[in-house]
């Protein structure tokens, strides 16, 4: 028996919250009885449903299941977990881009970085939108394709932790703040020991550029699983009775 989605996401197959079970999966999810997968045997199902309004709002469908004879309940079954990009939503961002010098949250006078260029990159590691901070710091991103984000910022730069995270919904503007730290890098002194250079100034005020927009750079795609809105998904456990 599968069990699917046990956290309860809009956007992910095999039953929500707002549609209880799903159609499609056979005898694999309640209503149905379950498969039997004999010790060294390979069988192979193919599950049909259509992808959740709510996957174009995040720009993602995710399908996770547990396979175990109770699997509601078993922790130790067999598991199985696939994703694929939905795409056509888009969102903004606005945010200010700082270095927050004295640790307090927020930009203060002389903590803006101005005149600098940012990207934001998708969960698989691809460019999607880039923008320039004007003179003030302030970084638009006006249409940026809905899902979660790492920005990733021009100079010597960096973002620590999480603080460059961004998730984005369709048909809505976040707002976030952009901190970074100084990337400072060591390299060695001619003739031996090291040089640690000083950590660079924010930018200052200046002209603001011209290019405060965002253009889409490119869409990453991970497998065929959507097909006309309808999604075949093929799970294969591990060598073990799966009923």
């Amino acid at each position: 028996m599968a069990s699917c989605n046990r956290i309860g996401n809009e956007n992910q197959l095999g039953g929500r919250p707002s549609s209880g079970a799903p159609k499609g999966w056979g005898e694999l999810i309640s209503p149905g009885k379950g498969v039997t997968v004999g010790p060294g045997e390979t069988k192979t199902f193919v599950a049909i449903e259509p992808v959740p309004e709510a996957a174009f709002n995040v720009g993602k469908v995710v399908v996770s299941c547990d396979f175990a004879p109770y699997a509601g309940f078993n922790d130790d079954g067999a598991y199985a977990e696939d994703s694929a990009r939905v795409p056509g939503g888009f969102g903004s961002v606005t945010g200010e881009l700082y270095y927050d010098r004295n640790g307090n949250g927020k930009v203060d006078l002389g903590e803006a970085i101005g005149n600098t260029g940012i990207v934001l990159r998708d969960e698989w590691g691809l460019d999607v939108v880039k923008a320039v901070s004007d003179d003030k710091g302030n970084v638009r991103f006006s249409k940026v394709p809905a899902g979660d984000h790492q920005a990733w910022v021009d100079g010597p730069w960096k973002f620590e932790g999480r603080s460059g995270y961004v998730q984005v919904s369709a048909d809505h503007e976040s707002r976030t703040g952009f901190p970074v730290v100084p990337d400072v890098r060591t390299e060695p002194k001619p003739g031996g020991g090291d040089h640690t250079p000083p950590a660079p100034a924010a930018g200052g005020p200046g002209d603001a550029l011209a290019k405060t927009g965002a253009s889409v750079l490119g869409l990453g795609l991970v497998g065929a699983l959507l097909v006309a809105f309808g999604f075949g998904a093929s799970l294969i456990g591990r060598r073990r009775q799966i009923v």
